[in-house]
């Protein structure tokens, strides 16, 4: 599957459109208020770069990779984003992606990442990639290559390494969101984000958009 809609999504669809928009997708069948939405799946990821011929490009740079210099990180994160930004989009892919987009009925989306691990460690993912607000359908397909592209950022390199966590374990697929105006918005942590303790939550929260 290529494209997904929130009310299609099915809980062994997780690879397919990672962690958070399978919540999403949880929440709205339960009957939370969730904004209407769509995802890009992995495999649609996965077409993008087998259409430019990214794949063994980008395993090359990050085989060059050195970790514990800086330079090299930022010199290959800049290569990899660079190839995946400047990529073509394969017309069937860009057609469904802006055909839902029409379906939203809206002007404007949040272009959101989801991340998909089998060893859970996508659910630690949260301010780590880029998260783009106010899209028009005409900048639609260039924030979601941004979107893609922030995987293979330095600050992202680096978050996978320290963990020894490594980016062929890892899917990533992109929510695409109806836009809302909020006035008040924030984030609940049901566990202490730094203890780790399920005995105390933690919730931040700001006036206007997150």
């Amino acid at each position: 599957m290529i494209i997904l809609p929130f009310a299609q999504m099915k809980p062994d669809d997780a690879a397919l459109v990672g962690r958070k928009a399978l919540s999403l997708s949880e929440l709205a069948a339960a009957g939370f208020r969730v904004p209407e939405g769509y995802v890009v799946t992995s495999e649609a990821f996965a077409q993008f770069l087998a259409h430019n011929h990214l794949i063994s490009a980008i395993e090359a740079e990050l085989d060059k990779l050195n970790i514990q210099d800086i330079h090299s990180v930022e010199y290959a994160s800049r290569i990899i984003k660079d190839m995946i930004v400047g990529g073509d989009w394969p017309e069937e892919l860009m057609a469904g992606i802006l055909q839902q987009f029409v379906h939203l009925n809206t002007r404007t989306v949040a272009v959101r990442s989801s991340v998909y691990s089998e060893s859970g460690y996508s659910t630690a993912w949260a301010g780590e990639l880029v998260t783009s607000l106010n899209i028009g359908m005409g900048s639609l397909p260039e924030q979601i290559k941004h979107c893609w592209a922030s995987l293979y950022s330095a600050r992202s390199l680096y978050h996978l390494y320290q963990r020894h966590v490594r980016l062929q374990d890892l899917s990533m697929a992109v929510i695409v969101q109806k836009m809302v105006s909020a006035s008040v918005s924030g984030m609940t942590y049901t566990a202490h984000p730094v203890h780790r303790d399920p005995g105390q939550m933690v919730i931040e929260a700001v006036l206007g958009l997150g």
